[in-house]
């Protein structure tokens, strides 16, 4: 959906931008049909991992404490305090998530519920970037207390999703993957696809 599309743009556009020894980044996208993604205990692992593979010097100096949270992988507790104590001793990182809403309730909530824990810590060189639909709305004003928060049906991001989709038609049809015989029908499909798109 274009959701996981924008914030796979945003991930390439950082991660060429942004260097491992200033600030880290994390990303992890939830996936409907892979269950061990949809689990809280994966996500913050994921985070974790991608801290410490950016940092020889931050996994050298936790090799103990990775080895206990080895030993217990799923210790839900025992990641959130690792991932706090290495969240608090950066300078920068940004943790980027998108299709949280694809979990299950239960699952959305607790990892809410760890995020919360970072955010309370008031480290401030965290940022968060969430990325669902309409029903992790209420959670994250609630738990998270975000500064920005952008619904895709608003017009600035239909004007963005507008622009996205002409851009994919016109390279799908230059690399010959879309073949239209009439070129009336370009804007008809580039209508089409916004309009169902229905701010996704």
């Amino acid at each position: 959906s274009g959701k996981t599309v924008m914030t796979g743009y945003i991930v390439q556009e950082m991660s060429a931008k942004s260097s491992p020894d200033t600030e880290k980044l994390a990303y992890f996208f939830c996936q409907h049909d892979n269950e061990a993604s949809l689990q809280a205990t994966t996500i913050l692992k994921s985070i974790i991992k991608q801290c410490l593979d950016q940092d020889e010097k931050l996994y050298d100096a936790n090799t103990l404490a990775i080895d206990a949270l080895l030993e217990s992988p799923n210790d839900l507790d025992g990641l959130e305090a690792f991932l706090s104590k290495l969240v608090s001793g950066l300078s920068r990182i940004v943790i980027i998530l998108d299709g949280i809403d694809e979990c299950s309730n239960k699952e959305m909530k607790t990892t809410l519920k760890s995020l919360r824990k970072l955010v309370l810590q008031k480290t401030s060189g965290l940022k968060l970037y969430l990325a669902g639909d309409e029903r992790i709305t209420d959670l994250v004003a609630s738990s998270l207390n975000p500064i920005h928060g952008m619904n895709t049906g608003c017009l600035e991001a239909r004007i963005d999703l507008q622009a996205l989709v002409r851009q994919l038609v016109a390279t799908k049809r230059q690399d010959e993957d879309l073949v239209i015989g009439d070129d009336h029908l370009h804007q008809e499909i580039v209508d089409v696809l916004c309009t169902a798109s229905q701010g996704m």
